[in-house]
C-alpha cells in the first residue's frame, strides 16, 4: 500500500538529456527524445531557459534542439526546473543549468 501523503519534500531533482521533437511555446510544453523515449515535459513561466549560454524565452527554442532538462517528476508530470539547450555542458555540482552568461544581474 502506498502513503497518501507524499510530501513534494521527498521529491528529487533528475536530469534528462535528449533533442526536443515537438514545442509548444503557447501551451508551454516540449516533447523531448531521451534513450528512444518522447518525454512530455511542461515548462512553467519560471523554468530558468539557456540557449548556447544566453538567457532566452521558451519560443526561441526549436525541434532539433540538444537540450538537458533538470527536472521534478510528480503524479506522473515531468515539470522543468531548468532547461540548458544548444552547447551542453558539464553539469555543475548541484545537477541544475548555470545562468551563463549574466554576472551580478547585469547582461
Amino acid at each position: 500500500m502506498t502513503n497518501s501523503n507524499s510530501s513534494s519534500k521527498y521529491l528529487k531533482r533528475q536530469i534528462v538529456d535528449g533533442v526536443i521533437r515537438q514545442l509548444d511555446a503557447v501551451s508551454r510544453v516540449l516533447k523531448v527524445l531521451s534513450a528512444g523515449r518522447l518525454k512530455v515535459v511542461d515548462v512553467p513561466s519560471d523554468c530558468s531557459i539557456v540557449l548556447n549560454g544566453e538567457s532566452v524565452k521558451l519560443r526561441l527554442l526549436q525541434p532539433g534542439d540538444h537540450v538537458r532538462i533538470t527536472y521534478l517528476y510528480e503524479n506522473s508530470v515531468i515539470t522543468a526546473q531548468c532547461i540548458e539547450a544548444g552547447i551542453v555542458r558539464p553539469l555543475n555540482t548541484n545537477g541544475c543549468c548555470l545562468q551563463i552568461g549574466v554576472e551580478n544581474g547585469h547582461e
